[in-house]
């Protein structure tokens, strides 16, 4: 998927010029992330969301609750990118050039602020109310469309990730399917979404707006032949 930080053993991540949407933005300090991370580029994405009815929220068993993002949490939903997508680094795939001003990143961190704006992007969050993951979703050929899904790296392995998927799935029902793109060379990439009834789709059997993603993301991210649409039917 667009949103590529969600590991078997570690759960993703999670962009932006809407930080101006933000009235108590909450800093990197409180989140526990490094402030050199802050200015990064978002992970190579898991979209733009349509609106739907408020979601309740939902609390996995681990404690986590699953609400739609705050306005003034968009900057902290930006660090969680940022930070899970150091995991990139381990397989070999260098984000360096993604800055905090390169258009991919600002389109990005554009399609988070409209979910938001249409209550699509969601939080997963402990106790004290910080998020710790996100899922960005919205709609594409007119089916679900999960663009990003991540998590922080010191939130990893206690299931977040699959419980934002699964949240994912739940909204999309009535829209015929759930869609992704993301890595398939990468260990927590395809493999991990495959592990949830994912498939991948060729191109060829692609609508436009998931081949548009596809033509965007290779453009700009390293291994773009690596890069590949996948589809959970609901």
């Amino acid at each position: 998927m667009r949103g590529d930080l969600s590991f078997p053993r570690v759960l993703l991540l999670a962009c932006f010029c809407s930080r101006a949407l933000a009235r108590r933005p909450l800093s990197a300090e409180q989140a526990g992330i490094d402030d050199d991370r802050r200015n990064r580029r978002p992970c190579p994405r898991v979209g733009l969301g349509m609106s739907h009815p408020e979601q309740p929220e939902q609390r996995p068993k681990n404690g986590f609750t699953i609400r739609p993002a705050r306005a003034e949490e968009l900057p902290l939903v930006t660090a969680i990118d940022d930070d899970a997508s150091e995991l990139f680094a381990t397989a070999g795939l260098s984000m360096a050039n993604l800055r905090a001003d390169h258009p991919f990143v600002l389109r990005e961190h554009a399609r988070w602020a409209a979910a938001l704006e249409r209550r699509c992007l969601f939080v997963a969050c402990q106790s004290d109310e910080t998020p710790r993951g996100f899922a960005s979703l919205g709609t594409i050929d007119g089916e679900g469309h999960l663009g990003q899904l991540s998590v922080l790296r010191a939130a990893m392995r206690q299931g977040i990730g699959r419980a934002l998927v699964s949240h994912a799935r739940g909204w999309a029902k009535g829209r015929g399917a759930l869609w992704l793109t993301t890595y398939a060379h990468v260990p927590w990439n395809r493999p991990y979404y495959e592990s949830m009834g994912f498939s991948v789709v060729p191109e060829a059997l692609c609508g436009p707006d998931i081949r548009e993603i596809l033509d965007e993301e290779r453009a700009v991210l390293p291994s773009p032949e690596h890069r590949v649409a996948m589809r959970l039917g609901i």
